[in-house]
């Protein structure tokens, strides 16, 4: 969604707050896994029930959705490798605003996100950074299984 709003300088400024909502669905696949994303990477609960991590026939996940102060990231480009293995994307935030003041302007913060099915798990590696010159946080993360090793059986590890 976009609004415009006029300033004191009597020019117009386009306020970035989401991007289209025509979003395709993006398939990853390994093995008896696959898994249904939309182009932000995102698992949305819809009407068609469609989007999901499966395995062995059954859904286990139905809703994952990365948001930035509540808000969801702008989609600047996403792929998925010829083979279906790995989903990347990469985003931006949209104009974040904090007692009704433009808080964090949109394109300050770049965010990668890549999944990928490995050994019946999907994992998920987000990686965020900023602009020079503007606060706002970043971080690295890693989502997957418990590291923790269970009783009886090595534990699981980090895909290469």
């Amino acid at each position: 969604m976009t609004t415009n709003i006029r300033t004191d300088n009597d020019e117009w400024k386009i306020l970035a707050t989401s991007s289209r909502q025509d979003e395709p669905t993006l398939v990853l696949k390994r093995g008896s896994t696959f898994a249904l994303f939309d182009r932000h990477g995102d698992i949305c609960p819809n009407d068609t029930g469609k989007q999901g991590i499966f395995h062995e026939g059954a859904r286990f996940l139905s809703q994952c959705e990365l948001r930035v102060y509540g808000h969801r990231p702008l989609l600047l480009k996403s792929i998925v490798r010829d083979d279906n293995s790995l989903l990347s994307a990469d985003l931006t935030n949209p104009d974040l605003y904090r007692n009704g003041h433009l808080g964090i302007p949109h394109g300050t913060l770049h965010i990668f996100r890549a999944k990928l099915l490995w050994q019946g798990v999907c994992y998920e590696h987000v990686r965020h950074v900023r602009s020079a010159g503007h606060d706002a946080p970043t971080a690295r993360y890693w989502v997957g299984p418990d590291r923790r090793k269970p009783r009886g059986g090595a534990g699981p590890s980090r895909p290469q």
